[in-house]
């Protein structure tokens, strides 16, 4: 059980004249606060085991560690028109940006398909899915980034301003669960 869910079990099981009370104070801003701590989200990491999947793709058998609680742990095949997609936009010169790696899954394709691992650049702002794509793919080369690519306000940084610093995308893959115009 992970951290947030058993937090979650744990506040249940108070009795409810117990919890009304917490309700609308301090203590109930307290608990959503550490919901969402580093502290928690260290726990989450250390204490959560990663399990391996392996998808049937355009270019292959791949393979990477994911969560067990990951949506797409048992399948054999993951977004398949997606998939295929981006694979035919590849070259195995081309340099590629992955904004919302999650776990890593077009940045194993990419690496698959022969691009070179320092060509390959991760952008992923959730911190435990930062480390678990990292945990999959940093020691092999890949320039895995934690942080937001938006339009340069909140600590984000744009899309130009990242490829100032570094080598310019032939391709770009962008998920980021509905933020995407802000990423454009």
């Amino acid at each position: 059980m992970n951290v947030e869910k058993a937090m979650q079990t744990f506040v249940r099981s108070l009795p409810n004249f117990l919890t009304s009370k917490f309700s609308g104070t301090v203590v109930e801003d307290l608990f959503i606060k550490l919901q969402s701590s580093k502290l928690i989200k260290r726990i989450r990491w250390q204490t959560t085991s990663l399990h391996e999947s392996r998808f049937e793709t355009p270019v292959g058998t791949i393979s990477f560690d994911v969560p067990p609680d990951a949506g797409y742990a048992t399948q054999r095949q993951y977004e398949p028109k997606a998939v295929a997609a981006f694979v035919q936009e590849l070259d195995v010169d081309s340099v590629v940006y992955d904004v919302g790696s999650r776990h890593g899954l077009y940045i194993e394709l990419a690496k698959h398909f022969g691009i070179k691992p320092n060509q390959i650049h991760g952008f992923e702002a959730d911190w435990f899915r930062y480390m678990v794509c990292n945990h999959n793919h940093a020691s092999s080369g890949v320039v895995i980034n934690h942080g937001y690519i938006g339009n340069g306000e909140n600590d984000s940084i744009t899309l130009d301003e990242y490829s100032e610093l570094n080598s310019p995308p032939d391709v770009v893959k962008i998920d980021v669960e509905g933020a995407e115009k802000c990423v454009l």
